[in-house]
Parts: C-alpha cells; sequence; structure tokens
C-alpha cells in the first residue's frame, strides 16, 4: 500500500508489482466488503487479496459508511444483515456512487423481503464456491455484469 497527495488529502493507492521489470503497474481493484460472520469473512478476504483485490473488510454497517465517506470502492460484496443492522444505506449509497455490487446472502431471494436498493447488485447465495465468487468479482471489476439482476 502506497500513499500519494491527490488533491489535498492523501490517498491509499495499492499496487501491483510485477514481477518482470519491463510489465506496467496496475492499480488492484478497490473492493468494499462487509460480512459479519468471522470465519466466512477471514476466509473470503484471504481469497479476494490473493486473487489480486484491495479488500476493505467491515463487520459493521457503521465502520462501512465512515470508510464510504473518505473512500471509492471500484466493486463491493454485502450480506444483508450486518451485527448492527441493515447494510441498505451502503447498497443505496453504491447504487448512487454507480458501484457494481455483490449481495452474497444465506436469504433464498432478494424480491421478495428485502429493499429495493439491494435488487440493483448481483445476488448470490450463501455457501457458493469462492472460485465461482472470485470469477464474478473480477467480471464485476472488468465492467461486466454492471446492473445484473440475477440469482446464482
Amino acid at each position: 500500500m502506497h500513499r500519494h497527495i491527490i488533491g489535498d488529502e492523501w490517498a491509499d493507492v495499492a499496487l501491483i508489482v510485477p514481477d518482470d521489470a519491463g510489465a506496467e503497474l496496475t492499480l488492484k481493484p478497490r473492493l468494499l466488503f462487509l460480512e459479519g460472520q468471522p470465519i466466512v469473512a477471514m476466509d473470503l478476504e484471504q481469497a479476494m487479496s490473493e486473487a489480486g483485490f484491495d479488500v476493505n473488510w467491515f463487520t459493521t454497517v457503521k465502520s462501512g459508511l465512515y470508510w464510504l465517506e473518505r473512500h471509492q470502492p471500484d466493486i463491493a460484496l454485502l450480506d444483508i444483515e450486518l451485527s448492527d443492522g441493515s447494510c441498505q444505506a451502503i447498497a443505496g449509497n453504491l447504487v448512487e456512487r454507480g458501484v457494481p455490487f455483490i449481495v452474497h446472502s444465506g436469504h433464498p431471494s432478494a424480491a421478495d423481503f428485502v429493499h429495493e436498493s439491494f435488487r440493483a447488485g448481483l445476488w448470490v447465495g450463501k455457501p457458493i464456491d469462492y472460485g465461482d465468487l472470485l470469477a464474478l468479482l473480477a467480471e464485476l471489476a472488468s465492467g461486466g455484469q454492471q446492473g445484473a439482476r440475477s440469482e446464482r
């Protein structure tokens, strides 16, 4: 992680440094990750980091909103409920910013009972194979599946 001045503020910039000296530096996609189950979160955070994402993991809505006041994610992965309530405000914030996101939930379907802001994301149920989830995140980060409304 490197710190750079952008405008009047410091910004964290994560870089992937290539093995070969002639290659260009590439920014890691900044991923906002909200998950309240520590075991699930630790495993996923490690897998996402190893897959090349700059993972910003939070276990509460309050801490996620605080981070969003200061940062712009490229993509997001969120559960519906955390220990301090619904991620509805975060999903709404992501929709307003045009940030693609995945709702990773144990609930069977988004359409039946959650706020419409969650429906703007791609819905995947728990459990999901990490390889499949990482592929979906990579697709979102590269500009695919934006605004997709589906269940997996």
